[in-house]
């Protein structure tokens, strides 16, 4: 006996089933929520692009300044049938958004679309000067060996002279670690970002860069370096072997061999707080299913994904009217309640009036005309 579903199942000209009466959906995977299980969906994607704050000064361990607040406002979108390939749904719409006019320096998401190939992903980001902030996966984590001076740690060229007990791979903290769990894992790994080799300028038009280790670099003195010693008392003094040198010179690294390169080791406090602006990508998917709208089954009683589409991009931009109006909210009520408090100016002392007194005359009105 044949179901109805079989019955009606066609298959569209990319080779995929029709098991509906829309002829643009299709089968997918459903990710697992708080009410429901993982399993098998039919219909549409979405893929959103919010706007975060930007990732400023840093010394890149465990300091990290972020730009200034703003609406998490969507930015660009991306509606495919469901199943469809994510890199190519939304690395394209990133790329010409940069192009357009948009300024996109640094995209932070998760690990559905950072354990993809790295030639549909991170190469077409970076050559168009976008870089990436994710969370790696064991496999992109392990350590390769790269040359005499250095090796492959965390995606991050490292000194070889780094300590032994930094040669493995370093537990990260749990998905839901709070700052003090966090704090403890982190040690470590904010000790081998300091033994990571320093990028002199951008890349080059094949993508090629170059890298100097870390004491000539001036971040760890050494005795056998005598211009290392020039720099900062606070790191440990590394000892070379006798007649070792620190390394052979500038390292020069192809873009194939750094695949999974970020800004930030990950695992550092400086990545924690990097990666931790994903949240307002999860704040925004909340608000689209059920704080601001319902986009979810039933929500657009339509077929075809051009209609979708055309839906869909009015009701996001309700969804930004409103996020627009509740961030000037909030920041009228912060800027009315607690306001500036003004403090007098210190008079100066020991100036030449205190020293050797004043011939001018004393301010106020002027003498009448005698």
């Amino acid at each position: 006996m044949i179901s109805p579903l079989a019955h009606r199942r066609t298959r569209s000209p990319d080779g995929r089933n029709i098991c509906t009466k829309d002829p643009d959906a299709r089968a997918g995977h459903r990710s697992a929520t708080g009410s429901r299980e993982a399993g098998l969906g039919i219909g549409y994607e979405l893929h959103t692009a919010v706007l975060a704050r930007d990732a400023g000064w840093s010394n890149g361990i465990d300091r990290l300044n972020l730009g200034s607040d703003g609406p998490p406002v969507i930015t660009t979108i991306s509606l495919v049938s469901a199943g469809s390939r994510r890199d190519d749904a939304i690395v394209p719409k990133l790329i010409a958004a940069k192009a357009g006019g948009l300024d996109v320096n640094d995209v932070v998401w998760d690990r559905g679309y950072s354990q993809l190939r790295p030639e549909n992903t991170n190469h077409p980001l970076n050559r168009a000067g976008i870089q990436t902030t994710f969370r790696p996966k064991d496999t992109q984590r392990a350590a390769r060996p790269f040359s005499e001076d250095a090796l492959l740690l965390e995606g991050h060229l490292v000194s070889s002279h780094v300590p032994v007990e930094l040669h493995r791979l370093l537990p990260m903290p749990p998905m839901r670690a709070t700052a003090e769990e966090s704090a403890r894992y982190e040690e470590a790994f904010n000790q081998l970002a300091q033994y990571r080799f320093e990028r002199n300028g951008r890349p080059d038009a094949d993508g090629a860069t170059r890298w100097r280790c870390p004491i000539c670099a001036g971040r760890f003195p050494s005795r056998q370096v005598p211009k290392s010693m020039r720099g900062t008392r606070n790191r440990p003094l590394v000892v070379l072997p006798d007649g070792a040198p620190c390394c052979n010179g500038t390292v020069t690294a192809s873009a194939a061999e750094l695949p999974h390169w970020q800004k930030f080791l990950p695992g550092t406090t400086a990545w924690r707080i990097s990666y931790g602006r994903r949240q307002v990508v999860e704040g925004v998917n909340a608000m689209l299913k059920g704080g601001f709208v319902n986009i979810q089954h039933k929500f657009f009683r339509v077929f075809g994904l051009a209609k979708m589409t055309l839906l869909i991009a009015f009701t996001l931009a309700g969804y930004n009217l409103g996020a627009i109006r509740s961030f000037l909210a909030k920041k009228e009520v912060e800027r009315t309640a607690a306001p500036p408090k003004r403090t007098r100016k210190k008079r100066r002392t020991g100036t030449w009036t205190d020293v050797i007194g004043s011939d001018r005359p004393e301010p106020g009105r002027a003498p009448p005309p005698g």
